[in-house]
């Protein structure tokens, strides 16, 4: 992905994660906003997450992949 804006939307998220080889749907993204476990702040009608808990969230997951490879 080129260069990503400050804040990202749940599309953009979902196709950041691809670039970390993580399947991810806007739903299970959603479903992690909405557990806390991704912050994130609703923008009139629509969730905006900043690009820096993206791409934690990203490696998070992509840690926990490779341990369950283990």
């Amino acid at each position: 992905m080129d260069k990503l804006p400050e804040r990202l939307s749940i599309r953009q998220v979902v196709a950041l994660l691809g670039e970390y080889g993580i399947k991810r749907t806007k739903e299970a993204v959603r479903k992690s906003i909405k557990s806390g476990e991704l912050p994130a702040e609703m923008v009139g009608s629509q969730w905006t997450i900043a690009n820096s808990d993206a791409q934690a969230y990203g490696e998070t997951l992509q840690a926990r992949a490779k341990g369950k490879a283990s």
